[in-house]
């Protein structure tokens, strides 16, 4: 969902809109963001952070089987928290899996000098950069793509995407509601309440149990909810 979307939905529970409505009130719209930013401020300090699915694209150098991750490295987007599935993308678009593995996978490949199209993808995470490895090591400059999930830290503009689960989108916008009322000095049902409580704790549940991911499905990505 968009954060149009999820401050349109937190802003009907909250009762300030009507249903129907499809845009947010000029007034509306900088107190909601500003309660939303606090809010993914807050759960970050509490370890519950708001995974979205990003795409990276990294062109390879040939022999060139390791790549840092992370301000002004080879790879130079926000560090993932996971990188859920990769390919090799070709010019026609068609694309070849690379299979994402452990360290313990990957220490127990063979010849690791050994070069053709990677299929393997390892990644090492460390204390201020990461680095993925390749096996086998690339012989041209592919294009690999990889979808990961990364925090985010706070939204800035409407047409962001919070692209995560039905269990955390339930709790994004409970929490928001109640927020609201409460920023507005109206009293929260015992329901809202609730249920806010009851969504936010699925999701730290499930994020404990490291149950729910993304999924490749068709060569594309999407989410699987629960």
């Amino acid at each position: 969902m968009t954060a149009n979307e999820w401050f349109l939905s937190a802003l009907k529970l909250a009762g300030w809109l009507r249903a129907g409505q499809t845009a947010i009130p000029a007034e509306y719209w900088s107190d909601t963001l500003e309660d939303a930013n606090r809010m993914l401020k807050a759960w970050a300090a509490d370890g519950l952070l708001v995974p979205v699915l990003t795409e990276d694209t990294h062109t390879l150098t040939a022999g060139d089987g390791s790549y840092t991750w992370g301000t002004g490295l080879n790879i130079t987007t926000a560090r993932p928290t996971e990188i859920v599935a990769a390919v090799i993308r070709w010019d026609d678009d068609s694309e070849t899996d690379v299979r994402v593995i452990s360290q313990m996978e990957y220490a127990k490949l063979g010849d690791k000098t050994l070069t053709g199209t990677p299929n393997r993808l390892c990644l090492v995470r460390g204390t201020s950069s990461d680095t993925i490895y390749l096996y086998p090591l690339p012989d041209a400059a592919y294009t690999l793509v990889m979808w990961s999930d990364k925090a985010i830290t706070a939204i800035s503009a409407s047409s962001d995407t919070v692209a995560c689960t039905g269990e955390m989108q339930d709790a994004l916008v409970y929490g928001l509601a109640v927020r609201r009322r409460i920023a507005l000095g109206a009293p929260v049902s015992q329901d809202l309440a609730s249920a806010s409580l009851t969504s936010k704790q699925r999701v730290e549940n499930q994020a404990a149990m490291n149950k729910t991911r993304p999924v490749r499905w068709a060569g594309r990505m999407t989410i699987l909810n629960g």
